[in-house]
């Protein structure tokens, strides 16, 4: 490796390294709680909750204005200048010693206003470990990742970190507490300004500090919702606070003054051209390389390089993670990208080379010359250079009647790659699939699922679309001929045989005359003479169809007999025998009323039995 490739390593791992805060054991002044080391300077804070940033001091040689290394933290916060009096003009700095002299360093302090009394305190433990000697003897005092302040005003709660060449403060609120208490006092600086960015600016002797603009965002289902946020100055120049946006203030709250930044690349030429941030505050970038090291592009949708790529890279919002990144092409240079709605990341621009993946069916898969734009499609995640997705229409239910009875898929699945979709059947019991045959088993509910594996390079893996469709078994009702019945209105009788299902469900009756009888379960009530019709039916389930109706009709028979006529008087009695003679005994006789209602009533019972016995031989 050249020398100059692996300082610009070494620089990129040390431009993004945590550097511990190491706790006061002794080694520091009293009043120093804790010290950490940045590429600017040091940073103390002290047992009261300041924050002193302690400014390495340029040297000048020849009209070069350069940094020296940091020094070694001093056994005490280093002096700042004399505050001046609100309403007075700054006093400038003494003037810059000659050229060669080194000039003296510069301190600016935050004291958080109005707070409550604080105690820092060490938060994580710190990988890196400090070993200090001390003539024959070493030691290693205590490290942390970061500092918490503790609660500065009601429900806000301070916390500090060190990464690279900045200063990570943190400002967490709690549901419902006001972010308008915040205020810190920068003493130390000659004003305080803010910039085009939104930054705050502090002026020293030694030039400006500039504070990045802040971030603010809440954690919403998962999901981080960006605040608005800005600087706001205090009424006397010398100190800040925050102007906030609308958010949910029943949610927690976090205020993040400085932005991270990053270094990204390998061993060689890197270049990012396009950046877009996505709606959960992610952050993606686009550009060329010609790293054959480039991070992150194991399981990326094109993880092996060329000469000279394109890349795209997806970062976590705070920048400190490299969630993913892959190649593109060989030859080229991204113009522009952005987020689809599904997540997906569309980019543009210009290749050179015709080695772009997953042209197959693109709408113009050839390359027409060199130089030419694309445009590219990747899946979120940049695992891929586009996603498949399923289309599975709703299939119609089927009828078996016999096992091992067939059917096809119909509409068959498609997805947007243009690949056959293959099947799974999740109901063995019920069904089977091969191809798009499926093959009945049992009556039920049938659960296919449409699928599609990834094609490394160019399709995800597309979700699976499931359809159920039902399985059912035909039934036919049986229902015997039923007895006439004789007439008389409000009475009942019970259907008899009954009507039976071969899917042995209960079955129904309902009666289609109405006006001549109604039927409740089994029971008719008959309401007036004549045909009374009923039907059996039975509605089916999930395993059985509906059968087909049955009807069975019955005839209400009214009585056609008139009612008898009074009879007449017996005639006067004959005049008797004499005296003494026994009395005739009387024989009892039908007059001709009589006879005649006893005839009609005789043919009404005849005709009764030959209607029956004609409708019984038809029915057989």
């Amino acid at each position: 490796m050249h020398g100059s490739a692996q300082a610009r390593q070494i620089q990129h791992a040390l431009q993004g390294m945590s550097v511990p805060f190491e706790a006061n054991s002794g080694q520091f002044d009293p009043a120093v709680a804790f010290t950490g080391r940045t590429f600017a300077g040091a940073i103390h804070v002290t047992r009261q909750g300041q924050i002193v940033y302690s400014l390495a001091a340029p040297t000048q040689q020849q009209g070069v204005t350069s940094a020296p290394p940091p020094e070694m933290p001093p056994q005490a916060p280093p002096k700042k200048p004399p505050r001046t009096p609100a309403g007075t003009k700054p006093q400038a700095p003494p003037q810059t010693p000659p050229a060669t002299q080194p000039l003296s360093g510069w301190s600016l302090t935050e004291t958080l206003a109005g707070a409550l009394p604080l105690s820092p305190t060490g938060g994580e433990a710190a990988a890196t470990q400090i070993t200090r000697f001390s003539g024959p003897h070493s030691y290693q005092p205590a490290n942390y990742r970061n500092l918490h302040l503790g609660q500065a005003w009601p429900g806000v709660q301070v916390e500090l970190a060190v990464r690279g060449a900045n200063v990570e403060k943190l400002f967490h609120v709690a549901p419902q507490a006001d972010p308008g208490q915040i205020q810190v006092r920068v003493d130390g600086a000659l004003s305080l300004r803010l910039g085009k960015g939104g930054e705050l600016i502090a002026a020293t002797g030694h030039g400006d500090v500039a504070y990045t603009a802040p971030v603010a965002f809440q954690e919403v289902a998962g999901r981080r919702v960006e605040v608005p946020v800005q600087y706001a100055l205090n009424s006397r120049g010398d100190g800040y606070g925050f102007a906030l946006g609308a958010y949910d203030r029943a949610l927690p709250l976090v205020i993040d003054p400085f932005l991270q930044s990053t270094y990204l690349g390998g061993s060689n030429y890197d270049v990012i051209t396009a950046l877009v941030v996505t709606p959960s505050g992610q952050v993606l970038v686009a550009g060329r390389t010609e790293s054959s090291d480039f991070p992150g592009t194991a399981g990326g949708a094109q993880p092996s390089s060329g000469t000279s790529n394109l890349f795209v890279a997806r970062l976590s919002g705070d920048l400190r993670t490299l969630e993913q990144s892959t190649y593109l092409g060989d030859g080229g240079i991204p113009r522009s990208m952005a987020i689809l709605p599904s997540g997906d990341v569309v980019v543009g621009g210009t290749i050179w080379s015709g080695n772009l993946p997953g042209t197959e069916n693109g709408a113009q898969p050839a390359k027409p010359a060199s130089g030419s734009g694309f445009v590219t499609r990747l899946s979120a995640d940049l695992r891929a250079v586009s996603p498949q997705a399923i289309t599975f229409p709703p299939q119609a239910d089927q009828v078996l009647t016999a096992t091992g009875d067939t059917f096809q898929i119909s509409p068959i699945a498609t997805a947007n790659s243009g690949l056959a979709v293959n099947y799974t059947a999740h109901t063995p019991a019920v069904c089977t699939v091969s191809g798009t045959t499926v093959t009945m088993v049992d009556a039920g509910p049938c659960m296919l699922e449409a699928w599609l594996p990834s094609v490394p390079g160019q399709w995800l893996a597309a979700n699976g679309i499931f359809v159920t469709l039902q399985i059912r078994r035909p039934q036919v009702i049986s229902f015997p001929a039923q007895a006439d019945q004789p007439f008389t209105a409000g009475a009942s009788f019970d259907l008899g045989p009954p009507a039976t299902a071969t899917s042995n469900l209960p079955v129904d009756y309902a009666s289609t005359t109405p006006g001549v009888c109604t039927v409740s379960g089994a029971t008719v009530t008959m309401v007036s003479a004549g045909i009374c019709r009923v039907t059996a039916s039975q509605p089916g389930n999930t395993l059985w169809l509906a059968a087909t109706d049955v009807s069975q009709d019955i005839e209400l028979v009214a009585s056609t007999v008139s009612p008898p006529s009074p009879l007449p008087p017996p005639p006067p009695p004959a005049p008797g025998p004499g005296p003494g003679a026994a009395s005739p005994v009387p024989v009892p006789t039908l007059g001709p009323w009589a006879l005649a209602w006893l005839g009609t009533l005789a043919a009404g019972l005849g005709a009764i039995s030959l209607r029956r016995r004609a409708r019984h031989s038809s029915a057989r």
